[in-house]
This record gives C-alpha cells, sequence and structure tokens, in this order.
C-alpha cells in the first residue's frame, strides 16, 4: 500500500488536503473523487520524503499533452461545481504545482477573457497549445451550454490518445534496445577483438581461412572508415529532415510510407484511429460535418491521408454523405465506412465513430503485440548468429596453429 497526498475543494469551495493508504493513484482517485466537489491533484508519498506529482508537473514548460489533459479534466471539473471561467482560472494561478511558464499561460488565457473574448478564442491564440479541433470543441460547448461536458470529453481523448503512444512506445522499446545493444557489441568485437589477432596471424604467415579473412576486412572498413559512416548517417538525418520541409516532398515521402508492406497497414490504422476518435467527439459535441472533417483530418500525422480526407470535404458541401465521400479514400477501412453508414441511418454518427476508433485501438496493439513476440526471439537469433561468426572468425586461426604446432 502506498501513502497518497491529496487537495480538494468541497462544496463550497474551501480547500481540503489530507493523505489516503492505497495501492495506486486509480484507487486514490476513485475514492476520492465522489467525496469532493474538485479534486485538484494526488500526491504520491515517498519514503524519502519526496513526492511524485501525478497531475500537472513543473518542469518550466507549457503544458505536454498528458499534462493538458489533466488541466482540461480538473477545468471542467471547477465549471461543473459552479465556479465560472474567470474563477476556476484563478484557481489554476493559485496552484502551486503549475511551473511559471503554465502560469503565465493560465494567467493569459484569464486577460483575454477580462478583456471581452470566449473561451474559445483566448485558446485560438495559443495554436501550438492548443490545436484548432480543440478551440472548435469549445466553441461548440460555449454555444450549446455543455462545455464542462464537452471539457471532459476533450480531456478523455487526450488521455487516450496519450495511453495509446505510451503503449506502443512500450511494445518498441525492447526491441529496439536489444537492436541498439547488439549493434555496439558487435562493432565493438570488429573494431578492437578482431584485430588483436592481425599481427599474431601476419607474423606466423599463415593461411587465413575466408571467414577470418571477411572479418579483418570489415573490421579494417571500420576503423579507417567508421566516423565517417557515422557522420553520413547523421547527415543524412538533417539532409532528410530539411527535405521533408517541403511540402511536396513531405507529401511524395508519407504516401511512400503508406505503400510499404506491412508498416504502412499499421500507419494507416493509426492515423484512421486518430481520425475517427477526433471527428466522432467533434460530431457527438455538436460541431458541424464540414467543419469538423477539417480539424479532424489535422489529428493525422501522415500528410498524403491527411489531404485525401480534406478532398473529401468539397464532396460534402455538394451533398454527399461523410461515407459516401470517405469511400473515395482507397485507404478507408471498409468496415468503419460501414459503422458510419449505421451510425448515419440511426443519426448516430459520432458514437458510432468514437466506438469504432476504440476498437480500431485494441485491433492495432494487438496486432503490434503479435509482431513484436515474433520479432524479439528473431532479433535474438539473428545477433547471436552473427556472434557466432565473429568468434569462429577469430577461434579457427588459433586452432590452425595448434594443429600445424602438433
Amino acid at each position: 500500500m502506498n501513502r497518497y497526498v491529496y487537495r480538494a475543494l468541497n462544496e463550497v469551495g474551501e480547500e481540503v488536503q489530507g493523505t489516503l493508504m492505497c495501492a495506486s493513484q486509480e484507487e486514490a482517485y476513485a475514492k476520492l473523487r465522489p467525496q469532493f466537489a474538485v479534486l485538484l491533484d494526488v500526491i504520491e508519498k515517498k519514503a524519502w520524503g519526496g513526492a511524485l506529482v501525478v497531475h500537472l508537473g513543473s518542469w518550466g514548460k507549457e503544458f505536454g499533452s498528458a499534462e493538458l489533459g489533466v488541466w482540461i479534466q480538473q477545468l471542467s471539473e471547477l465549471i461543473g461545481a459552479g465556479f465560472t471561467l474567470e474563477a476556476a482560472l484563478r484557481v489554476f494561478l493559485e496552484e502551486e504545482g503549475l511551473s511559471v511558464r503554465q502560469k503565465g499561460l493560465v494567467g493569459a488565457l484569464l486577460e483575454s477573457i477580462k478583456g471581452g473574448s470566449s473561451f474559445s478564442g483566448a485558446l485560438s491564440q495559443h495554436p501550438k497549445i492548443f490545436p484548432n479541433a480543440m478551440v472548435a470543441l469549445v466553441y461548440a460547448g460555449e454555444q450549446s451550454g455543455r462545455l464542462p461536458f464537452v471539457l471532459e470529453q476533450i480531456a478523455q481523448e487526450l488521455s487516450a490518445t496519450q495511453e495509446l503512444k505510451n503503449k506502443l512506445i512500450s511494445a518498441l522499446a525492447y526491441p529496439m534496445i536489444v537492436s541498439v545493444l547488439s549493434v555496439l557489441m558487435v562493432a565493438f568485437l570488429l573494431s578492437y577483438v578482431v584485430p588483436q589477432i592481425t599481427g599474431v596471424l601476419e607474423k606466423n604467415a599463415q593461411n587465413i581461412p575466408w571467414i577470418t579473412q571477411l572479418m579483418l576486412w570489415l573490421s579494417v572498413g571500420i576503423n579507417r572508415y567508421g566516423v565517417y559512416g557515422v557522420v553520413g548517417v547523421f547527415g543524412g538525418i538533417v539532409a532528410a529532415n530539411y527535405a521533408l520541409k517541403n511540402p511536396k516532398r513531405r507529401f511524395e515521402a508519407d504516401r511512400f510510407c503508406v505503400q510499404i508492406p506491412l508498416i504502412g497497414a499499421f500507419l494507416i490504422q493509426y492515423n484512421i484511429l486518430r481520425l475517427a476518435g477526433t471527428l466522432g467527439l467533434m460530431i457527438s459535441s455538436g460541431v458541424p460535418i464540414v467543419k469538423a472533417l477539417p480539424h479532424a483530418a489535422a489529428s493525422m500525422g501522415n500528410v498524403y491521408l491527411r489531404q485525401q480526407v480534406l478532398d473529401c470535404v468539397k464532396k460534402i458541401e455538394e451533398g454527399s454523405s461523410l461515407s459516401q465521400a470517405l469511400q473515395r479514400v482507397e485507404e478507408f477501412p471498409a468496415l468503419l465506412l460501414s459503422f458510419i453508414r449505421m451510425g448515419e441511418h440511426s443519426g448516430n454518427v459520432g458514437k458510432m465513430l468514437q466506438n469504432s476508433a476504440a476498437q480500431m485501438k485494441e485491433t492495432l496493439l494487438r496486432k503490434l503485440q503479435r509482431l513484436v513476440s515474433i520479432a524479439e526471439p528473431l532479433i535474438i537469433v539473428l545477433m547471436g548468429f552473427i556472434v557466432m561468426v565473429i568468434v569462429l572468425s577469430v577461434l579457427l586461426p588459433i586452432i590452425q596453429m595448434n594443429t600445424i604446432a602438433l
């Protein structure tokens, strides 16, 4: 059991502090939320006296994606508890967990609102932090009078997106680490261990096995040109990043990526589920499809797929349904189109899109886990084979020398 220190606001707006023993942060939140109007933060108290802040952190920067989701969730709870928007923002200005830059951002939002701007208008002044899709959602919430609900939905979407990213990174971390360590080990063997036998072999002037000759050739190449190779790789990466700043090159590169076997399928599914989740949230919040689709397309990282979706906006403006417009996108899954059609018939497109996005996320994670489970042993076997070849290239000449000596 871990000890958690919490801060919350009761029904009259008074701050309450206390401690709680729970097995996890999720359990602490589940127990505390029903007891208070607003739960500000939960801190895990460490045995050495430190604390792990699980909400907004203070790293001297504006909100990251995870921090932004928690901040919006807390803002939703404050407004839902009866706080005005200005009063809710003032609460955050008194929040000790916020960094100076984060408080500066909240202060800027507060000043804009005090100057007569709407909340969506204030957010739109900071496009690098609050994307257009979020601003459109907040505007729809303001117009419908459901701002707390919309903010909560935004927070949940941000949390789900961050969770997906974390799972993808976790799944790929182990094979990437094994691969990097294996390459470094092979480079060490070729650049240091193998050259050690060169002098002995030359002194004895014996016939060198072909496998040893190959390793010596590779060793000489690494020692002479390895630095140039590393510089070339980094230079290529920098040049590629510079080249991809050109919209046309980026478009062509992204189109090529989605055509790569296996990798392309993962990229398509990931981008489509991002589109479906964001578009479903916007439609459910009352944003018209014609306005929601361009903003939702902006959540897609692949420029080629994004442009394919943006080209559908004109079709919708001409009177086509969402499913009819998206049908022209070859990469769009037929199953998702079927869900959209059912949603159009039932009048619940937004909910169907959100459900489809959740299913696609689980499918993507299962496929990735299956691929990683196959790749991990293959990487280990491949690296083991390479190391075995290097060891044989060292041992064979030694065995020959001993044989001759006998």
